[in-house]
């Protein structure tokens, strides 16, 4: 049986302009869908998850954020030296459940951060930490989510490609990669409603934020 995931590691999308582009599409599907309201991700919660864990206890926290710390701070002067942009463009779902953003340029960022997230997993797997399945993992902005409400998810909703067949084609604009974080699911939001932030490095900053 899946363990459910409680912690990932993402990238946060803050940029304005793609958070502005992300909610005329939101809009426009409320205005279309009016149920689907509840299921709209929040602009501050804006990220790209590049691996999803379950872990059980502290121990098991402690062991992650110690992983995460020493390996991203291992190729952060990579990232000072070389920057890596996320170009989200089009919009994509998951079986008419998920409405998603594009990552135009998907190769070229799993090629810059598929090593970090590989030693990452290879130290905590060691220690028998649990990293959830993600076969076929394609990087995304998350924009609605039927699966979220359990309403709707009962209700076998769906979101006709139609909804957002004006925004195909749509830039949403380009996020700087600044740094990783490790995230909890279902910690206590901060006031900007984001996720409870366990560890954090910024590649343009000295120290490495652990809480």
């Amino acid at each position: 049986m899946e363990s459910q995931p409680n912690y990932f590691l993402p990238i946060q999308v803050k940029n304005p302009q793609i958070r502005m582009n992300a909610s005329l599409m939101q809009k426009h599907v409320i205005e279309t869908n009016p149920k689907s309201t509840k299921a709209l991700i929040k602009q501050n919660s804006f990220h790209l998850t590049l691996k999803v864990l379950h872990l059980k206890n502290n121990t098991e926290i402690e062991h992650v954020k110690i992983a995460f710390v020493k390996t991203v701070e291992k190729y952060r002067q990579n990232f000072i030296n070389e920057k890596l942009y996320l170009d989200f463009q089009g919009i994509g779902d998951f079986f008419e459940q998920t409405i998603y953003a594009k990552l135009e340029n998907e190769e070229v960022v799993k090629t810059r951060l598929n090593p970090i997230i590989e030693e990452i997993s290879k130290k905590i797997t060691k220690s028998g930490v649990r990293i959830v399945n993600q076969e076929n993992w394609k990087p995304h902005l998350t924009l609605v989510d039927l699966r979220k409400v359990k309403k709707l998810r009962k209700e076998a909703r769906k979101l006709h490609p139609s909804l957002t067949s004006n925004f195909k084609n749509m830039k949403f604009g380009r996020e700087l990669v600044n740094g990783l974080q490790l995230l909890s699911i279902f910690g206590p939001k901060s006031q900007e409603n984001y996720y409870e932030i366990i560890a954090e490095v910024a590649f343009e900053q000295d120290t490495p934020k652990c809480n």
